[in-house]
Order: C-alpha cells, then sequence, then structure tokens
C-alpha cells in the first residue's frame, strides 16, 4: 500500500510536469514528463497489482511492471537528451497530442494488469521471459548510464542545475535497475520466479 501512495503521488507530480511540458513547444521537455508519466503510471499499477491488495491474487504483472516503467524512462530520457532529432522534434510540434496519446497508451497496461491480473501471461512466465527481462533490464542501465555521461558533460560546461539533476535521474534509474535485477535473482533462487540471472 505504501507504493501505491507514493506512486500515486509521483504520478500528481507527473501530471503536473505534463500540464507545463503541454503548454511548451519544447520537445525534450515533453519526452521527459512522459518518461516521468511512465514511471508514475506503471508504478502505481505496480503497486495495486501486489498480491494481497484489494484482494489481487498472485500474477506476474508485479515483477514486470518497475522493470518495463524505467526502460520507458529511460527511452524517454535518451529521445529527450537530443532536441533537433526527430522524437523531439515530434513532441515539440505536437506537444499535447504527443503526452496524451502517450499517457493513454502507459495507461492501458497496469489498468489491463488491474482487471484481468492472472489471464494471459499474467499466470505463467512467457516463453524466454527470462532473457528478455534480463536484454531490457541491460539495455536500459546501459542508456542510463551512456545519457548520464551526456548530462554530465553538458553540466561540466555550463554548470546547470538541471543538467546535474538529469544526471541523477540516470544514475538513480540505472540504480533502481541493478536493484530489481539483484531482487529477481534472489527471487529465483528461493523458487517463487523464474531465474533471469
Amino acid at each position: 500500500m505504501v507504493v501505491s501512495a507514493i506512486s500515486a503521488c509521483a504520478l500528481a507530480v507527473a501530471v503536473a510536469a505534463a500540464a507545463a511540458a503541454g503548454r511548451s513547444r519544447d520537445g525534450s521537455l515533453v519526452l521527459l514528463a512522459l518518461g516521468c508519466l511512465a514511471v508514475g503510471l506503471l508504478m502505481l499499477g505496480h503497486g495495486l497489482t501486489t498480491p494481497g491488495i484489494w484482494g489481487r491474487p498472485p500474477n506476474l504483472w508485479v515483477g514486470r511492471l518497475p522493470v518495463v516503467a524505467i526502460a520507458a524512462f529511460a527511452a524517454c530520457l535518451c529521445a529527450a537528451a537530443w532536441p533537433r532529432r526527430w522524437p523531439a522534434a515530434l513532441a515539440g510540434r505536437w506537444p499535447r497530442g504527443v503526452l496524451a496519446t502517450g499517457g493513454a497508451a502507459l495507461a492501458l497496461v497496469p489498468l489491463a494488469a488491474l482487471l484481468w491480473p492472472t489471464a494471459g501471461g499474467g499466470a505463467r512466465p512467457l516463453p524466454g521471459e527470462a532473457s528478455i527481462r534480463l536484454a531490457l533490464v541491460a539495455a536500459s542501465a546501459v542508456v542510463l548510464v551512456a545519457v548520464g555521461t551526456v548530462h554530465w558533460w553538458r553540466w561540466r560546461l555550463g554548470f546547470d542545475r538541471m543538467q546535474l539533476a538529469l544526471v541523477v535521474a540516470c544514475l538513480l534509474g540505472a540504480g533502481a535497475l541493478l536493484s530489481l535485477q539483484v531482487a529477481a535473482c534472489g527471487a529465483g533462487r528461493g523458487g517463487t520466479t523464474t531465474r533471469s540471472c
């Protein structure tokens, strides 16, 4: 329940950031806000799909949603780091449309997991899921470290606090992925989930 409450607060802040970004024409801000929406929505889904919360049955979505949240955050941060390339240019041209479409698509994932937690792949691992998860975690960590390095160099050039905040966000995201992977490996050794390490 604590994770759900914290995630709901993070989602409220992300919605406020998205509202501000939607009024701007800065594609990087729009993509950064979309990444924050991804974390807020998917982590709220993670909290609400936890077995036992409001009678939720055991399901695999509770372990998938945090990985997908941080991977989406990493992808948005990567796209936002280069404002003149097409993702940021597109987001700057249609900021509200990108936020509304992206937010709606992101909301469908936890909503489906909440409504049907054990349907389809919610009750058993998908074929090759452990390998896919490991690849997603590794790719997201590499992206976060690379983007963090870019922001570090930008910070060194101008000492802009926003650049430093993005460095910290990238490092915290990579640390969260490491934590999720260690937890998955520990659970796998205990026999409660498939091993992915």
